[in-house]
């Protein structure tokens, strides 16, 4: 008998692992089990008036190389689009207005440009910042939203972070990881600390020096999760939806240094044993 790869969880993360499973081990069974009824985690698509509509994540970023080679290898890049028409807005005040430029994931690197959505008070308070210090480098990853509301106070992050961390990450600022979602940012603070305000308007500098006219973003030609659908259907691996994994023990035999792996799938009353060599989990 072969070596057999269990994947648990069909979402973007499991699905991809089991595709560089068989790309590594093109030897290897590598089977996915997913406790829903269809892959895809937080990419889904559904028909309205007969198109296709992303109701999860619609784009990912076409400035990193990992989707856009996913998208090559599974032959998609005809049908790779750049979602550019539409802008973001921020209602407040019982307006909608622009979203303001030059922030860092909605954190201020000038006043100008947030002074119609800040009041007064908290204006001072970013512009006084850097005289507040000094500030030693962070002791550890925090969340961005508890870094600033700690510099600038709770109303940057209820007008400003949190919308814009909401709608790309689909999380609150305060559960947020600042080296999760501003690494560059999160780089400067733990080597050298200082003020919030002078390392986010360091790091749009660089941004913008380093900008080109690529898009930022990609999807595919009826919708994102496209891809894991294709995935699915043609990235050399089984997958079986429906199935709930219960309980993952060691077993004895398998590659793995530790032997292999039993688990337990499906129903409570007559649970299905599956064993494995080796098995990945890519579950929240």
């Amino acid at each position: 008998m072969g070596v057999r790869i269990v994947v648990v969880g069909g979402g973007i993360a499991g699905l991809s692992a089991a595709f560089r499973l068989r790309e590594l081990r093109p030897d290897a069974e590598v089977l996915l089990l997913e406790a829903a009824d269809r892959v895809g985690g937080k990419l889904r698509r559904v028909q309205v008036a007969g198109a296709w509509v992303d109701v999860g994540a619609e784009a990912m970023l076409a400035r990193r190389p990992e989707g856009l080679a996913t998208v090559s290898a599974l032959g998609l890049d005809a049908e790779l689009v750049h979602p550019l028409t539409t802008a973001a807005l921020l209602r407040t005040r019982g307006a909608n207005q622009p979203l303001p430029p030059r922030t860092l994931m909605g954190i201020p690197t000038e006043l100008d440009p947030v002074r119609s959505v800040l009041g007064g008070p908290t204006l001072d308070r970013i512009a006084t910042e850097p005289d507040r210090g000094p500030y030693p480098p962070l002791a550890g990853d925090v969340s961005i939203g508890d870094l600033v509301d700690q510099r600038f106070g709770p109303e940057v992050v209820d007008r400003l972070v949190d919308p814009l961390l909401g709608g790309v990450y689909a999380g609150h600022a305060r559960r947020i990881s600042l080296q999760a979602a501003v690494p560059a940012l999160a780089d400067r603070l733990l080597a050298g600390g200082g003020s919030l305000l002078l390392a986010a308007r360091e790091v749009v500098a660089e941004g913008a020096r380093q900008a080109t006219d690529r898009p930022v973003f990609a999807s595919l030609s009826g919708g994102l999760a496209r891809l894991a659908e294709t995935l699915a259907d043609r990235g050399g691996f089984t997958v079986r939806c429906g199935v709930t994994v219960r309980e993952i023990e060691r077993s004895d035999g398998g590659f793995a240094l530790s032997g292999g792996f039993a688990l337990s799938a499906g129903a409570v009353p007559a649970a299905e044993r599956i064993t494995a060599d080796a098995v990945v989990v890519a579950t929240p």
